[in-house]
Formats: structure tokens, sequence, C-alpha cells
């Protein structure tokens, strides 16, 4: 064992002493804080007694070499705190009470830097206790268990099958990761058990990949194709990828590179249309999460191992006797770190949505394995009670409880959750925005009345058109080096569509105004257009958009409910509301304010291909946007770094306000000054301003207004704000809303426009 001073000795007894009185619920009377002194005296010791624990104290605490430090210890996770802070001129004794007694108070003291850390003991069964990553090798026999745990604890959340809501399968083709070879198994029959395949999910990044081809394909299926000195060199990542599925005994691994011939363009596209069953059909996802590009590899796997002397430490440790201190990032930490980080590559990617989406179990490896299914978040660096509790996962969890998946009810207030998620992602190539999300979209457009058109539900167009711009600004997908589109060019991709930009963008009003979910929202929607879709022969077919007969039709008294319909009643308000016996799948069951038409399937669905062009028919108004002095002053700064947005005044052309806009300028855009724009009426609505947490953002300010201080509804017609092509097209600016009454008092003339 290796030496240890007093002091250090000290803490590692009365802890060990604590952590014994906590698990056996008796008394402790010995102490609970520690004077550890200064940087300088504890490096003293060091020297002096070469005591290890001291050296890991200066390393793994926040401090200044004026720092005097003390060690105090909790009832509860994290178990010691490491405070440093100023010498207290009230001597030992007063400093250590003072301390204890922030801690306790969990006060905020400038002046002191508190270093959080757990022990790795299982005291009580109801707290977590740390872990020891390794930083050369992963820990696969706590991933085995992992995966042992779901399989009999998680069985009917995250076994269940997709079946209702996705594609049929295609024919799927896998490395053998014995044979190291792509196999292509027949279908598996009805009633026998489904191939059992890991699914790949990683950044390809710039990295020059081998593909599959027509030409080279019947190579790939000789065994040893992948080995070494065979026909085929893969990527890294994928190498260490084959090492894991085989070391958890899977027999199959799935990597789209090579198990898709990707010149085959009848078989890629059946390919991308069913991704969404290739992953909800593995066994698990193995996410390669922390690599930049597909040669990365894996850390602490197979190609991709090193060293202990090599690997940078991922923890940092108090190696305190018998009973080790790793450093916790705040409070906070006593929840697993999953892959939703922002601070991940793999996070920040459009095309890895869809893995994220559709995996039931996804295993995270970097440098600390994670885990999330339906059930549960594991990692490798804290054990959580759930794992240590092998009692199943009560159903009333449900689908939406642990992990992101598709939508699979009419709910465009859920759908908004994916697309502020894919929005926020990265696409190299911004011909992909359609394809890297149509594996989500594919399954879900089934249960959306008319399907979706470019990322907006068919049955609520209205309502789709509504996306807004957030704060952080957004721009237009476009590929390396391009440059933003220009008046004068035609757009490649639909402007009017959300799937189209990337950045921070709002989906409040799509909440807002389902009003067909039980309870509903605050604000009911009427069309003032006609709207029309441009098939690639020419022709042009009317957007659904029925939501509102629909609507109509259930308000009539005496209305017969439909088949797979119930009604009920709300016991506590006595209100009325629906459920259809195809969302029994979903926990809790949805309500609806009246019923909509039903889930139809995908094959069913106008499968034609459209232009990203679509047809207006209604009214245009021109008014006054309002950018002050200030605000150009303002939009100036913050266009030399990054995107942002402007929230501004309409102004009629008499003067007097109108209603609100939202616009988007992209990093160095010009910004004008107030001028005219036109916009175009798609609906009306009735916004009811009596719970103004309700109300979307577009509308917050509308109680400042003098006259509608004292609303209890705000009429207000639903506007785009439009620019126009020199080939004669238009394209969206910003969406606006304009009091009902301003309009009716504006100027304007019935229009019919063709908007890119």
């Amino acid at each position: 064992m290796p030496p240890t001073c007093l002091t250090c000795r000290l803490l590692a007894d009365c802890l060990h002493r604590y952590e014994e009185s906590l698990a056996c619920n008796i008394p402790y009377s010995e102490p609970r804080d520690f004077f550890l002194g200064s940087p300088a005296d504890i490096q003293s010791r060091s020297t002096a007694t070469g005591c290890t624990s001291c050296q890991s104290i200066l390393l793994s605490t926040d401090h200044s070499p004026s720092s005097i430090l003390t060690a105090h210890l909790s009832a509860e996770q994290p178990r010691v705190s490491v405070v440093a802070g100023e010498p207290d001129d009230r001597g030992i004794t007063a400093a250590l009470a003072s301390r204890r007694e922030f801690l306790h108070t969990s006060g905020v003291d400038k002046d002191l830097s508190i270093s959080y850390f757990q022990t790795t003991r299982n005291v009580t069964p109801q707290e977590p206790c740390a872990r020891i990553v390794s930083p050369s090798h992963v820990d696969t026999k706590l991933i085995k268990s992992w995966i042992a745990h779901c399989d009999v604890s998680h069985k009917h959340i995250c076994h269940r099958p997709y079946d209702t809501y996705l594609l049929p399968n295609a024919p799927l083709s896998f490395i053998d990761v014995h044979n190291l070879c792509i196999v292509s198994p027949p279908p598996v029959r009805k009633d026998d058990p489904p191939h059992r395949y890991i699914a790949l999910s990683y950044v390809w990044g710039t990295a020059q990949v081998q593909l599959a081809l027509k030409e080279n394909v019947a190579e790939l299926h000789r065994p040893g194709a992948f080995g070494e000195g065979g026909a085929f060199t893969l990527p890294r990542t994928v190498r260490d990828a084959i090492e894991v599925t085989a070391e958890l005994g899977v027999p199959y691994l799935w990597v789209d590179s090579v198990c898709i011939v990707q010149d085959d363009a009848e078989t890629q596209k059946e390919q991308l249309q069913g991704m969404g069953a290739v992953y909800a059909n593995a066994y698990l996802t193995l996410v390669a999460a922390s690599g930049e590009d597909a040669n990365a590899g894996i850390p602490r796997v197979g190609s991709s191992q090193v060293s202990e002397a090599e690997r940078e430490p991922v923890q940092r440790v108090i190696t305190l006797p018998d009973n080790p201190l790793i450093r916790a990032q705040g409070l906070e930490s006593l929840n697993p770190k999953t892959l939703d980080s922002s601070s991940l590559k793999w996070n920040t990617r459009g095309w890895t949505l869809q893995e994220k989406v559709f995996s039931r179990r996804l295993l995270g490896l970097g440098h600390m394995a994670t885990w999330t299914c339906f059930g549960d978040e594991w990692a490798e660096d804290i054990c959580l009670p759930s794992e240590r509790n092998r009692d199943p996962v009560p159903t009333s969890r449900g689908d939406r409880n642990k992990k992101m998946g598709i939508v699979t009810w009419p709910s465009i207030g859920e759908y908004s959750t994916l697309a502020t998620e894919y929005a926020r992602r990265d696409l190299t190539w911004s011909t992909d925005a359609i394809n890297a999300f149509l594996g989500v979209m594919t399954p879900m457009a089934a249960w959306f009345p008319g399907g979706l058109l470019h990322g907006i539900a068919e049955y609520t167009f209205d309502i789709g058109m509504l996306w807004d711009v957030g704060p952080g600004g957004t721009h237009m997908r476009r590929d390396p080096g391009s440059v933003r589109p220009l008046h004068a060019t035609d757009f490649k991709h639909p402007s009017w569509s959300w799937v189209s930009w990337q950045g921070d963008l709002r989906f409040d009003m799509w909440k807002a105004a389902e009003d067909y979910s039980f309870p509903r929202g605050p604000l009911i929607v009427h069309p003032l257009a006609t709207w029309h879709k441009k098939l690639l022969t020419g022709e042009f077919v009317k957007i659904d958009n029925t939501y509102h007969v629909v609507r109509k039709h259930f308000e009539r008294e005496g209305t017969s409910i439909p088949e797979d319909w119930t009604r009920h009643t709300e016991d506590q308000e006595g209100n009325t509301y629906y459920q259809n016996k195809s969302h029994e799948h979903i926990v809790p069951h949805p309500a609806f304010n009246y019923p909509i038409p039903p889930h139809v399937r995908y094959r069913d669905i106008d499968q034609r291909p459209f232009h990203p062009h679509i047809r207006f028919h209604g009214k245009l108004a021109r008014l006054l946007v309002v950018i002050t002095e200030e605000d150009r002053q303002y939009l100036r700064g913050k266009l030399y770094e990054s995107d942002t947005t402007l929230e501004t005044d309409f102004i009629s052309p008499d003067g007097s306000w109108s209603g609100r806009i939202t616009m988007p300028f992209e990093k160095g855009e010009h910004v004008p000054s107030t001028h005219e724009v036109e916009v175009i009426a798609m609906s009306e609505g009735v916004l009811d301003l009596k719970a103004p947490s309700r109300i979307p953002h577009m509308f917050r300010k509308i109680r400042e207004r003098p006259e509608f201080e004292d609303a209890d509804i705000y009429d207000v017609v639903n506007v785009l704000c439009i620019g126009r092509c020199e080939n004669g097209m238009v394209y969206r600016r910003g969406l606006g809303g304009i009091s009902k009454q301003a309009w009716e008092e504006l100027v304007t003339e019935d229009v019919e426009l063709l908007l890119t």
C-alpha cells in the first residue's frame, strides 16, 4: 500500500466509519470536517511522507496558491466536499464550522470554491455510487450486465414490436463479425426469432470511406474480405465496432457504408425510407460517440486501445486508502452523462437523429460508456440504484420516458420536439436536408392525415406554416463554400419549409394551435388562403389542409362518432373528449377534442414526387417593418459573429401599429432601415389571452399594447413576409401576426403566387 500521511489516513478512516454508520443506520460521533491546509502545506506533507493521497488532492481540486483547503463529509452523495478559500482569521475550528454551515445551506460565496467527490462504496440501496473508469479499455462485463438487465426488466417497453408504424422491412445485409465479410441471410419468417445484429451509428465526416458498390459487392461476400490482407479496408471506427460486436456475443453488425449498395439508386431509396426499421429492429445501436469522422476509432477499443500511461485520465480521483474519491462535476452529476450532450459531434449531425430516435437501446462508447433505453439511463462512471433494482419497469412510464422516439400518433406538438432537434443539427451537404430526415418522416407520415409535405403535415398545413425563428438565429442550409441565396436566384430548397433551415427554430405556434388535442391549445386557427403543391409533371394538386372542415363537422350537435373512437367525460370538469384504439400503444392514452381522420398505411399516401414550390392564392398587403437606428447598431454588432433574429413591429401606411414580425438575419448580412415589405395572409386566429404561460412567443408583447391590456382574446391574421425572386417566384422572409382590425383597414389585393 502506498504511504499515507496522518491527515489523509484520518480522513480515510473517518470516511470508512461514517459510511459504516450510514449503512447500519447507527449514530456517528467522530469528525466530519477536516483541515487539509494550504496547497504548500499539502505539497510539503506529500514530499515528506511520500503520500500519494496529498498529491491527488492537489491535482483533483480547484484552488488558488493562497487557498486553505478543508474536507467535509455528507450523509448523501457526493459524500465528500473539498472547499477552498482564503484563510479565516477566526481560526481552524471556526473556519470548519463556517464552511459546513455554508455547505448545509447551499449558499453562494464567490470567495469559496467547492469540489465534490463521490465514493465508490454502495452504502444504501437508494443512493448512487461512483465507479472507476479505465482510461485504456471499455468495461465489457459492465455493458453485458446492462444488456441483460434491460432484456429482463424492460421487456415490455424496450422490446415491443414497432410493426404497426414502421414500413415493411427491406432485406438486409450485415457484416459477419466472425467471417469478416458481408452476408445476406434470408428474411425472417413470421414466427421465427429476428436476426440478432448491432447497428452502428457514427459520423462519416470528411474521411475517405470505401463503399459497397455494384462492382465490388460480390467480393465483399467472400469470407475474410474485411480481414488482414482482404480486398477491402474498413475505417478504424468500423473495425473497432466489429470487435465490440464480437465481444458482446452478437453475430452481425450493420454499417451503412458497406451494407447498402451505394450506387444502386432504387435500393438506396428503399433503404433510406426504411432506415427506421434498420435501427428499430437492431438488438442495440452502438454509437461511436466521440469521433469527428469514420477514421477516429472508438476510444479504448481494439485498434484504438492505448496503454494506461499514454491515455489521459477521464476522471479526477483522490486516492484515499481503500476508498478512492471520484470528482463529480457539481451536484447534477449524480445523473448519468448520456448521449444528449451537445459537445458530442455525433449529437450535432443531421443524419444521426433518425438513428437516435428509432433505436430502442443506445450503447454510447467513447471515453465513457453510456446506456440509454426506454426504461433507463446508465453510465460507466456511476452506479445508479436502478442498476441494482431488477424489478420490471412500470408500463405507465411508457415510450416517452427516458429517450426520444418517433411520433406514433397525430400530434404536431409532439412532432415539433423532433423538428426542433433536427433544425439544430448540421449537414455537410444541403441536398441531404430532406433525405436525412426522410427515415423519421416516412413512418410518421402515416399518422398525419394526408402525410407530410417537405416536413409539414398536410392536414394542418396552415398551422404547419407557423414555425418561427428563435433568438439564436438561423440560416438556410447550403453546401460548404456556397453563398446565401440572392433575390435574383431560385432557391435550392423550399424557403417555406422549416426543414430547409438550420439553427434556432420555434414551434410553439404548432402546440398552441393544435386544437384537436385535449385539452386544446389557446389559439384557434381558420384558413384565409388556398394552397396547391406542384407535381414534377407541372400539374398542381390541392394541399389537404382540411383540419377546419373536420372541426366544424364535429361541432354540430348529434354528429355520430366514427368507428374505433370512444367518447368520454372528464370527472372533474365534465368536459368531453375522445380516444382512438389505434393509439393504445401510447402511454398515457392520447385524448382529443374531436375525432380526426384515421391512421393510414404508408402505401396509401400519395407517393408522387413534388417540386419544392407551392402555389398560394389569397390576399397580399404592404406595411412598414420598423428597424430603428438602435436596432441597426445592435444587429450589425451581432452579425459580425453569428446569425441573429429581429423581433419588431409592423406599422400601417397611416403610421398606426399593426402587429409583430420575426425576421432572421444571417452572419454578415446587410441590415436595412425601416422599409416597406409585402405580406400574404395565410390564416386568421383567435388567441386566448387569459393564460399567459401558454401564449406563443410571437404574441407575448400584445398585452403591453394599451388597446389589449385588459382584453381576453386577440383576433390576429397570421402573415408570411415575402421577398421577390427575379424569376417571378417569392420566398419566405419572416413570420408575423397582424391585428385583425388593423388588417381589415389595409389595402389588400387578391394574388396568386408561387412560393419557393
